[in-house]
């Protein structure tokens, strides 16, 4: 049950709740510009960005649940349960496993608009990490203080969409719960669903050009 949020009318806002049941000893982990990057399908990368996120390290490599560039470049994966669906033929470039899109975006990409234009050809794959980290179903946000898109992989392949609120939760995919919010739809303040989430995150969006970053540490936490 996670809900991610960006905020650019009063400087550069982003954040996300990671609601989970067990903790697998996240930290705060930095990649700094000449650490090697390598990737399953595409080629190395031994200079970069440099960006820090939340990761759980394996092996002594950070898998990265969000993180942000020096560009100030953010990025979050969030859960996306019974409708993710990896290539299992994958074709186009680049061809990345869903482990590695945050830190090939992180690396490579200085704006969200910039990263938005490169990765339409996307392929995710469902390489696993390692034989005890098996690939999860995950979807993502990309956001700068100018644009925000979503990399949703479904039976469909890879899409790349627009997200104009710069808001993500989790399953149903993102057009949907862009559609039941533009409905109106009424949602029980105590209602926890990925739908509700959505509209109150989407509503705080267009009410956040007076709020203070206390303010928004605040209304996250009632989000979540």
């Amino acid at each position: 049950m996670c809900t991610a949020f960006n905020a650019s009318k009063n400087g550069h806002f982003f954040a996300r709740t990671l609601d989970m049941e067990t903790s697998f000893d996240e930290l705060v982990a930095v990649v700094p510009r000449k650490y090697p990057l390598s990737f399953r399908h595409e080629a190395a990368l031994m200079e970069h960005y440099a960006y820090m996120g939340i990761a759980h390290v394996a092996d002594g490599a950070p898998l990265f649940y969000d993180a942000v560039n020096e560009c100030g470049l953010c990025c979050a994966a969030l859960r996306f349960a019974d409708i993710c669906a990896y290539s299992e033929h994958p074709q186009g470039a680049p061809i990345l496993a869903s482990f590695e899109i945050i830190p090939y975006i992180m690396a490579r990409f200085s704006s969200a608009e910039e990263a938005f234009s490169a990765l339409r050809g996307l392929s995710v794959t469902a390489d696993s990490y390692s034989p005890t980290l098996p690939s999860s179903p995950l979807h993502f946000i990309i956001s700068d203080r100018n644009f925000s898109f979503v990399i949703e992989p479904t039976n469909r392949g890879a899409e790349i969409i627009k997200a104009p609120l710069g808001v993500l939760t989790n399953a149903p995919d993102f057009s949907m719960q862009l559609a039941i919010y533009e409905s109106g739809a009424i949602f029980d303040s105590l209602d926890f669903s990925s739908s509700a989430r959505f509209a109150r995150a989407a509503e705080l969006a267009k009410r956040c050009d007076a709020a203070s970053s206390l303010e928004m540490l605040t209304y996250m936490r009632a989000l979540s």
